[in-house]
């Protein structure tokens, strides 16, 4: 089977609108049933890989997001971001002399030697 990745998702000839809307032999019909459980869902025979036919366009699937098996792992983190913003909220105040104060100090921990 020969899938084409790099056709362009935009225009599209004439031709290739006449193959999308071109007749074809009808296809099997796969019913799920929505009131299922999880223990009926893991209990099914899988669904069958799908097939393409000569002059059909394989969908394109990108990576975004975040991945759903690290959701509490990056809402941990975050929330941690979150509290030590909060912690650190009296030390900074957003006065010029506050940041100031913060930036002598920086200076001061970056000049002073390491033990």
């Amino acid at each position: 089977m020969d899938v084409a990745l790099d056709t362009p998702a935009i225009p599209i000839t004439e031709e290739q609108t006449q193959t999308f809307l071109a007749p074809r032999e009808p296809r099997e019909e796969i019913c799920i049933d929505k009131t299922l459980t999880l223990e009926q869902l893991v209990s099914q025979d899988p669904l069958p890989e799908p097939v393409f036919e000569p002059g059909d366009y394989a969908p394109w699937v990108y990576d975004a997001g975040a991945a759903l098996d690290k959701l509490e792992v990056h809402a941990l983190e975050f929330s941690e971001l979150v509290q030590q913003m909060f912690d650190a909220g009296e030390d900074i105040r957003l006065t010029r002399e506050g940041i100031d104060l913060k930036i002598a100090e920086y200076k001061t921990d970056k000049d002073s030697p390491s033990t």
